[in-house]
């Protein structure tokens, strides 16, 4: 479960994705999403397996944002001929009647570079995992600063957590993805 913002900019971060990546973010914000409005799963019983994970506790006061941000991927799906239909139609419906997205208040770790470049490493990492297996390095053509760290493999996410009683005041704390 990640919600890659290798950039503070949402359509930015998406057009960096590669494909797979890509649409796998549409599917885990939409995930999210239907847990952090409480949309029962088809049998009724309530979503609870993504409650306690940081990516969910990171957005969960944010889901506003982080609607617009999976609207973003949506978006690049569509531009790249990625199916995302199913996902567009499901995360609009969750949108609140006469809100408009363009000004929500975003996450306080959007902007965060330290962050962003946790996020940089994870991908180029991921790359490096794709091309071992026979595919493409997607993540080799943008020529990002953090591919020449010698400790590339040794980066973990930062993951951002709030400090107790705060959605604005955080830390960021090292995990494996």
């Amino acid at each position: 479960m990640q919600v890659f913002l290798p950039f503070a900019d949402f359509a930015e971060s998406a057009r960096v994705l590669d494909k797979r990546r890509l649409q796998r973010q549409g599917v885990e914000g939409l995930q999210l999403l239907l847990s952090m409005f409480d949309v029962p799963l088809e049998d009724g019983r309530a979503r609870t397996g993504h409650k306690n994970h940081p990516c969910y506790t990171g957005w969960a006061p944010y889901r506003l944002a982080l609607i617009k941000y999976t609207l973003a991927v949506v978006e690049e799906c569509k531009a790249r001929g990625v199916k995302a239909d199913t996902v567009e139609g499901k995360v609009r419906a969750l949108i609140p009647e006469g809100c408009g997205l363009e000004h929500v208040p975003l996450p306080p770790f959007v902007g965060d570079e330290a962050f962003h470049r946790s996020h940089r490493y994870r991908l180029l990492q991921k790359g490096k995992e794709d091309a071992a297996k026979g595919g493409t390095d997607w993540y080799a053509q943008f020529l990002w600063e953090e591919a020449n760290d010698p400790n590339l493999d040794a980066q973990s996410y930062l993951w951002p957590i709030y400090l107790p009683g705060s959605t604005t005041e955080y830390r960021l704390e090292l995990r494996g993805g």
